[in-house]
C-alpha cells in the first residue's frame, strides 16, 4: 500500500510514529502538512516519551477524528462513529501486538540514555515500531 510505504519511510527518516501516520493521510483529510506535523510532534514514544499510548495509535485516532468531522454532519452521529472506530482500532491493535502502550511494546525507557541506547542497539524502531506504524495505516485504509 502506498500510504503504508510513505508512513514507514517518513518514520524511518526521522518523523515520530504519530506524525508518520497522520502525514500519510494529510492530503485526503485536507490537512496542512506543516500543521499536522506540529500537532503530532509531542506524541512519539507514547506521548512525550511517557510510554503511554503508542504514537502510531494516537496518530490514527487523529485521522479517525478528522475523517468523520469531514464526512458526517450530525454532531451525535459523528461522535458515535469516532468513538466506535477508536474503540475498534484499539481492540484490534491490542489483539495484534498485546498492548497499545509504547512501554509494553518496546520494553525500554526512552527517557534514559541507557534506554535509548538499548532501543537503537536492538533496532526496535525497525523491529517493532515500523510494524505498529504500518499496521495502523493499513487498518485505517481498510476501515475508513
Amino acid at each position: 500500500m502506498e500510504k503504508t510505504k510513505f508512513a514507514i519511510k517518513t518514520f524511518t527518516e526521522g518523523k515520530n510514529c504519530a506524525q508518520s501516520v497522520l502525514l500519510s493521510f494529510a492530503d485526503e483529510l485536507k490537512l496542512d502538512k506543516s500543521v499536522a506535523e506540529q500537532l503530532t510532534s509531542g506524541l512519539g514514544a507514547g506521548m512525550g516519551r511517557l510510554h503511554k499510548t503508542c504514537g502510531a495509535v494516537n496518530g490514527s485516532f487523529m485521522v479517525i477524528g478528522r475523517y468523520y468531522c469531514l464526512n458526517v454532519a450530525n454532531q451525535q452521529e459523528k461522535a458515535d462513529k469516532i468513538n466506535l472506530k477508536i474503540q475498534q482500532l484499539e481492540a484490534d491493535f491490542v489483539k495484534k501486538f498485546g498492548s497499545s502502550d509504547c512501554g509494553a511494546l518496546i520494553n525500554t525507557d526512552l527517557k534514559t540514555e541507557e534506554g535509548r541506547l538499548y532501543f537503537n542497539e536492538e533496532n526496535l524502531k525497525e523491529n517493532i515500531c515500523n510494524n505498529c506504524v504500518g499496521y495502523c495505516v493499513d487498518w485505517l485504509v481498510e476501515n475508513l
